[in-house]
């Protein structure tokens, strides 16, 4: 977190020391730029006594990232692959005919035809393998969002691992046995799933999502949030 008395270097160094250190322990455990329009304005609703079934990425209101940050990192009119059923941002994204054999594949077996967008942000839960929370998202530009993504994906490993060692029922779904699940099989089970670490905009949330969706289906993500000031004093992270 940055203060008066800490420069953006050293505030990222402790950040980065804090996620070492806890994925240290963790491994013990285991053993085009256009001006977008303004977004429409969501419906009001009133209490109604039902359980809120809201998807992660759509309860988020607060933002580090401008509007138009998130809107220019959305698929494009000209995106050969994918494309919006109606406002570009703030509408359902669509597979663009002939339908992308592997992405039609992913969607058909999830039951349904396309990723709904709100406030320039994808939910991409309805085909989500998992969905968890990290204790220290870090985010970075040129080298370090590499290495950024590195820790946070080794963060959300170990938290699924541990998951999976507490559910023979979770873990039979990706034919591993509970017990002594570590880090490294989440990431050789990714690799082999083709799946990947969704990065969510409130700084905290992962979800494991297929790789060809996560890449097909533009978005800022968390770490384009964190860049933007989501820790920084008065950045939403940090109400």
């Amino acid at each position: 977190m940055l203060t008066p008395n800490k420069t953006l270097s050293e505030a990222f160094q402790d950040a980065k020391d804090g996620v070492l250190k806890f994925l240290k322990n963790g491994d013990e455990v285991g053993k085009g730029t256009t001006k977008p329009p303004k977004p429409s304005k969501p419906p009001e609703t009133n209490g109604t006594g039902k359980i809120d079934d809201t998807p992660a990425a759509f309860k988020q209101t607060e933002f580090a990232s401008s509007y138009e940050a998130r809107y220019n990192q959305t698929p494009a009119l000209e995106n050969p692959k994918v494309g919006f059923e109606g406002q570009r941002g703030e509408s359902k994204c669509i597979l663009k005919p002939p339908p992308d054999p592997e992405l039609k594949k992913i969607l058909d077996e999830a039951g349904i035809d396309g990723i709904n967008y709100k406030n320039a942000v994808p939910d991409f839960s309805p085909v989500a393998k998992a969905e968890l929370e990290i204790d220290h998202m870090l985010g970075g530009t040129g080298n370090r969002r590499a290495d950024a993504r590195r820790a946070n994906f080794k963060q959300a490993d170990i938290k699924f691992a541990e998951q999976l060692n507490n559910s023979p029922e979770l873990a039979s779904q990706f034919g591993l046995t509970p017990g002594k699940i570590k880090a490294g099989d989440i990431a050789d089970i990714r690799d082999e799933l083709k799946l990947t670490w969704h990065e969510l905009n409130d700084g905290k949330t992962m979800q494991l999502v297929p790789s060809e969706i996560n890449s097909k289906f533009g978005h800022l993500g968390g770490v384009g949030e964190i860049n933007a000031g989501a820790f920084e004093p008065g950045g939403f992270a940090n109400n």
